[in-house]
């Protein structure tokens, strides 16, 4: 499950609150008695920094959970998240993708629930924006794409079949290469990536 826990998730509605209820029944049908025995669940809440144009990192990003097969464990996960910050959506892939890296099951799901574009970034990708340079997002519009494209890479990565390679990626402008973001080629997972947008199509 990657849940967005971005700030935008409880202002003036209650959109979190509804995730965490359609989380918590996705774990009640997936880790009854008869399927816990080969079910696993592991929870990545993603967000990120609180201020714009601030340097982003996984601690300051995502807060995650190891794979569990007892439902009260995995919900309680769930219902501990909380809401703050811009929104990391490389994050939020790119833990998935660690998380499920170490899995030794037959087949993988990743569970998306967001309500909008990422705003922030864990690659380094030089950019301007009038007299400041940029590395790691704005903390509100997404005009070049990169926030986006870092993202994707990683979900990429999760889909691509086992025993293919993705290839290395480098986003931005190729003529500041010493500061643009390389994200390096990637064993496939071959997941299988589910994706509920809240007020936006994801």
């Amino acid at each position: 499950l990657v849940i967005d826990k971005s700030a935008s998730m409880t202002n003036g509605n209650n959109i979190l609150g509804d995730v965490k209820t359609a989380a918590n029944d996705l774990v009640d049908k997936v880790l009854t008695d008869s399927l816990k025995s080969s079910v696993r669940v592991a929870v990545v809440a993603f967000s990120g920094p609180t201020s714009n144009n601030a340097t982003t990192s996984e601690s300051n990003s995502v807060t995650s959970w190891t794979f569990n097969n007892t439902a009260s464990t995995v919900k309680g996960y769930v219902n501990s998240i909380s809401a703050s910050g811009g929104t990391n959506t490389e994050a939020g892939f790119k833990k998935a993708y660690d998380l499920l890296k170490t899995s030794t099951a037959e087949q993988k799901f990743v569970v998306f629930l967001s309500d909008g574009g990422p705003t922030f970034r864990l690659t380094k990708i030089k950019e301007k924006s009038g007299n400041s340079t940029l590395y790691y997002g704005t903390g509100s519009s997404d005009e070049n794409g990169y926030n986006a494209a870092c993202a994707l890479a990683w979900a990429d990565a999760l889909k691509t079949p086992v025993g293919q390679t993705t290839l290395a990626k480098t986003i931005g402008n190729n003529s500041n290469s010493n500061d643009n973001g390389k994200i390096p080629a990637m064993a496939g997972l071959g997941a299988k990536i589910f994706s509920v947008g809240y007020g936006v199509d994801t």
